[in-house]
């Protein structure tokens, strides 16, 4: 597989993690790919993730940083990353490492019979490394059994943080209005189904991480923003 491939990482407020993501993503791929570009997008941030980002990216060509002082959202950070992608395999993964480098390549190997390979942590060869906790699961079943009801999407798991898309398949995305908070991930999905392209939900081994920007009322803002956008 000799295309370029972009990987996006929206970041906020991950002083934390998103260092040791970065590097684990430069490194992996620089070693086993080397036709690949990182665009950092950085979103919003009010601790030290600029400058971590910004210290980690100084003299690496591969390395992109975007920076925006004002809300863009998880889904926003995406489409701007998408907007200024090079290459024609173009992905997205968490800064927070719960997808791994090594992860994210096995959802890319499989996208030569798909327009879209998303990750899974609910299907058959998933492996939870370290789970989230017991009412996490809860609402994220819950959430997806009403997001399948609304929008037949006909997933396990549409909000897994390691997404592959086709060059094609971002090009009709960027024609679209996508919202800005993290259900995005249902509606770049939806667009798959409603344009008849082809998606594999992969398992993977996933690993939560503790300090998630995801906060538990996020599910509901979640369902309300995507009610709206099915009875438009």
């Amino acid at each position: 597989m000799g295309e370029t491939i972009s990987i996006i990482i929206p970041v906020y407020n991950g002083e934390g993690i998103v260092g040791e993501t970065l590097e684990s993503y430069y490194s992996y791929f620089s070693k086993n790919h080397s036709e690949f570009e990182i665009i950092a997008v950085v979103n919003n941030c009010t601790d030290s993730s600029p400058k971590i980002v910004s210290a980690f990216s100084r003299g690496k060509s591969k390395i992109k940083v975007l920076k925006f002082d004002y809300y863009i959202g998880k889904g926003g950070a995406v489409m701007e990353g998408f907007s200024v992608a090079k290459g024609k395999i173009i992905c997205f993964a968490d800064q927070d490492n719960s997808v791994s480098a090594e992860e994210l390549m096995k959802l890319i190997k499989g996208i030569k019979q798909f327009d879209a390979v998303i990750a899974s942590r609910a299907v058959k060869e998933s492996v939870l490394l370290k789970a989230q906790p017991w009412y996490r699961q809860i609402l994220g079943k819950t959430f997806m059994f009403i997001v399948n009801i609304l929008f037949n999407l006909r997933v396990n798991d549409s909000v897994c943080g390691g997404k592959v898309f086709s060059r094609k398949v971002v090009d009709i995305f960027l024609r679209n209005d996508i919202v800005k908070g993290f259900e995005f991930d249902v509606q770049l999905i939806w667009i798959c189904r409603k344009n008849n392209l082809l998606v594999l939900e992969k398992g993977i081994k996933w690993a939560n991480y503790e300090n998630s920007t995801m906060g538990w009322r996020d599910p509901f803002r979640m369902l309300m923003s995507l009610l709206k956008m099915r009875l438009k």
